[in-house]
């Protein structure tokens, strides 16, 4: 991959009209009275076991035990999130972890889904990765969260270019539940450190 810096000006600078392109012409077709809801999705990887030496790892919290070996180390759980410029719509958005069959056992997923926080959703799935199969379960979730709240307000989804953004699934799931999608180009969506 390109970095930033890498880019030349002006390919950065027409990835950046493109996405605001998409962006002005949503706001021309709101209907009239009707406001913007701004929702940023995206999803972030988290490693089950985070440490690099070798061999087991013991953590010791509320009594439970749980060793941690090299396996556990390509374990992942996923964190798909959405976040809106709103306050009082943000608190209504789903959080979802996707866990996939050997992080999520069925005989422990009744006892992790019996407590979870407030608005956060636990789902089992194949692989822990999104997949047009999942975003068309997160588009739900958001579209039934949101249902109630909207109003006036358009849902306008701000999405990274990662290809499972861009399958038919996903566009499709979009146009069911009223949602309009805006990609943000590779290379757009994170800063440097």
């Amino acid at each position: 991959y390109e970095t930033r810096e890498q880019l030349r000006a002006p390919v950065m600078r027409a990835k950046a009209e493109s996405a605001w392109q998409s962006y002005n012409y949503y706001h021309i077709m709101l209907k009239p009275g009707a406001t913007a809801l701004r929702i940023n999705f995206d999803e972030t990887a988290m490693c089950i076991a985070q440490h690099g030496k070798k061999g087991n790892k013991i953590l010791r919290a509320r009594g439970i035990r749980m060793r941690f070996g090299s396996k556990a180390k390509r374990l992942y759980l996923n964190h798909a999130a959405f976040i809106c410029d709103d306050d009082e719509i943000q608190r209504f958005l789903p959080q979802v972890i996707i866990g996939n069959l050997h992080v999520f056992k069925v005989s422990a997923l009744a006892a992790l889904r019996a407590a979870p926080p407030e608005r956060m959703t636990l789902l089992r799935a194949a692989s822990s990765w999104t997949n047009g199969g999942t975003c068309k379960i997160l588009l739900k979730l958001l579209s039934d969260a949101l249902a109630p709240l909207l109003g006036d307000r358009q849902q306008i989804v701000l999405v990274d270019a990662y290809k499972r953004h861009l399958t038919d699934d996903m566009w499709n799931a979009c146009a069911r539940y009223g949602i309009w999608q805006i990609l943000a180009p590779a290379s757009m969506a994170w800063t440097k450190a």
